[in-house]
């Protein structure tokens, strides 16, 4: 029998939450079950129309960390401007991100809910109304290429609303037609060879699984070409011959010290407000097999024993 729940349980350790999250959902595979301790208890207590849920629900619909790699990308080579400028051109880049990828969620909200990945993006949950994403994508994107037209140049302001087009326009409906909507390689090609059966079942055309073979072959194919054309670059002098170690070491580090970790903790949260793509999660109430609570709970049990 199901029955709405309000409140979130007692916070437990991530291990035991990640535990019941299996076991409940596969008690219910039929029906769309949420991460249901992705907040703490508190944040299950704010109304629906508080800032807090509504901040959070559309900043999920920018996609934040993928934005944010976006923004790194595009300050490199603006990294010696102005100030004024670096700062138009991080502001421009980070909302016509935010607008690609709120209509890319847009037109995928039928597919996402199919999806284990994304069941928890704020369409699926009605976190947002399809409205409401359509003006944020708007509004995002008028913001995005007039900063970068008025601070930057008018190149770059074509380029960032090109961004919007293709990824929104182009990309994402090739993804249910055709394979050819991946071009990029090959690390996409790993990726997406971990929940090829999600995207069989949502009908997206991924070469994962409607050529398996042939997803291997790309990404050998680009790997084994990456790595020449990093010491043609040195050899063309476009670079010097040290220009990667710098990166490296700082990645190594960061990966060792978990830095990356603490700083965006201490920007955005909590990483277990986070689900597995990054988007943010908030609380609604959620139906639970109330049924199955007895094994859920001696799931969790076990969990904490081993």
């Amino acid at each position: 029998m199901l029955r709405p729940v309000t409140t979130a349980p007692s916070l437990r350790p991530l291990s035991a939450r990640r535990a019941l999250q299996v076991v409940v959902r596969s008690q219910c595979r039929d029906a769309y079950i949420p991460h249901p301790f992705a907040k703490p208890q508190h944040a299950a207590q704010q109304p629906a129309n508080s800032f807090r849920r509504i901040f959070s629900s559309y900043l999920s619909l920018a996609k934040p960390r993928l934005s944010a790699l976006v923004v790194l990308t595009a300050m490199a080579p603006y990294a010696l401007y102005p100030p004024l400028t670096l700062l138009f051109l991080t502001t421009g880049t980070a909302l016509c991100a935010a607008s690609a990828n709120s209509l890319n969620m847009l037109y995928e909200a039928t597919t996402d809910a199919v999806m284990s990945r994304t069941r928890n993006r704020p369409l699926v949950r009605r976190l947002v109304s399809r409205p409401g994403a359509l003006l944020f994508a708007l509004l995002t994107a008028t913001g995005g290429v007039a900063a970068l037209y008025f601070g930057v140049n008018p190149t770059v302001s074509f380029l960032g609303a090109t961004n919007v087009v293709l990824y929104a326009g182009i990309y994402t409906p090739l993804k249910a037609l055709h394979p050819i909507n991946t071009w990029i390689v090959p690390h996409f090609m790993a990726l997406s060879w971990t929940i090829r059966e999600d995207y069989k079942a949502a009908g997206l055309r991924m070469l994962a699984w409607t050529n398996p073979a042939r997803n291997a072959r790309v990404a050998l194919r680009y790997s084994l070409l990456f790595a020449p054309i990093c010491f043609a670059l040195c050899a063309a002098g476009v670079t010097e011959c040290v220009w990667q170690l710098p990166a490296i070491l700082v990645l190594a580090v960061m990966q060792k010290k978990g830095m990356w970790s603490r700083v965006w903790k201490s920007i955005v949260g909590d990483h277990q407000d986070v689900d597995e793509d990054g988007y943010y999660l908030d609380y609604e109430d959620e139906l639970v097999d109330i049924s199955s609570e007895e094994k859920t709970h001696a799931a969790v049990a076990k969990s904490r024993n081993a």
